[in-house]
């Protein structure tokens, strides 16, 4: 049976299947058109009519789909935004507080000490205000980085002497064990140099006076391996992938002191995964491990001696 009758010259009946089938294209479209979007148009026959329903239906399992990412999308930008706002409220206070005590205060002295601690919180939010436009610039795909063959041993070391002052001021331990020859990776050192110094200073605040921290990195298959473990509090499993979203500190409540404590592992991973890499929580009986992997570049073998580049290049 024909989806069209012949009844005169220029003139087409629908057969009653055809009929049906595009008042049902029809009904369909008009409730995506209202928003609605658990259906699935149905065609009894297999002409035009049919082919339309199945368009029809694929592009409404795709509108569908595009409005769930979006609604998940927009729910976790409300979400920053709340919890950026609760972050930021406690540092404000204290600096409206401060100010108002170097007004009210008359020993210079006690003045010049609310004077360096409101300093101290200004860094802080500046800090922050970095991390949230760099962390906003790499989620919108901004990333105009220069890709480079990096020796990553070579930039683990001068992340751990950049960051050993810090270690040695709360008297944490930090080295790195002696590291095999790696084939160079293809990353762009600054943004993995801020990757270490984010996980070293977690480290730092999370390992009690006499602790150790120790950065080391391996040749995996096609990729290189970085970690830093310590031996301080641990993170519960069920932490663990929470933590690297915005603004999330695990089981305990976060330092109202250290405004920066919630983006520094959702940084990285931003990070590492614009170089399509990984990073994760290791398992440890003791302590935090936390590791990310970078792809070795390509070409490279495991004793390569081609080009390649520290922090200081």
């Amino acid at each position: 049976m024909t989806s069209a009758q012949d009844t005169g010259p220029g003139i087409y009946r629908l057969s009653p299947e055809a009929a049906r089938d595009l008042e049902a294209l029809g009904e369909g479209l008009r409730a995506v058109g209202q928003g609605e979007r658990e259906l699935t148009i149905e065609a009894s026959t297999t002409g035009p009519f049919a082919t339309l329903a199945l368009v029809a239906n694929r592009m409404i399992e795709g509108l569908s789909e595009s409005e769930g990412r979006c609604g998940v999308a927009w729910k976790d930008h409300r979400d920053l935004l709340a919890e950026m706002a609760h972050d930021l409220r406690t540092p404000l206070t204290s600096l409206r507080v401060l100010a108002e005590a170097i007004d009210d205060e008359h020993d210079p002295d006690e003045a010049r000490r609310y004077a360096r601690q409101l300093v101290g919180h200004v860094a802080s939010l500046e800090m922050l205000v970095r991390d949230i436009f760099e962390l906003s610039r790499i989620q919108a795909g901004d990333r105009s980085w220069s890709l480079q063959s990096v020796r990553l041993e070579e930039l683990i070391v001068e992340s751990v002497e950049a960051m050993a002052g810090q270690a040695a001021q709360k008297s944490v331990g930090l080295r790195v064990p002696p590291i095999e020859v790696l084939p160079p990776a293809m990353a762009t050192p600054e943004k993995i140099q801020r990757v270490l110094f984010n996980l070293i200073s977690n480290a730092i605040r999370h390992t009690p006076r006499g602790g150790l921290i120790t950065v080391e990195a391996e040749l995996r298959g096609d990729s290189i391996e970085v970690e830093v473990a310590d031996d301080g509090e641990g993170v519960d499993p069920s932490d663990r992938e929470h933590l690297f979203e915005s603004f999330r500190t695990g089981g305990s409540e976060p330092d109202p002191g250290n405004v920066r404590a919630g983006l520094g592992l959702t940084i990285c991973r931003a990070i590492v995964e614009a170089h399509d890499g990984t990073i994760w929580f290791g398992d440890s009986k003791m302590g935090t491990r936390v590791r990310f992997s970078l792809q070795v570049a390509s070409g490279a073998g495991v004793a390569a001696d081609g080009p390649a580049v520290s922090a200081r290049s």
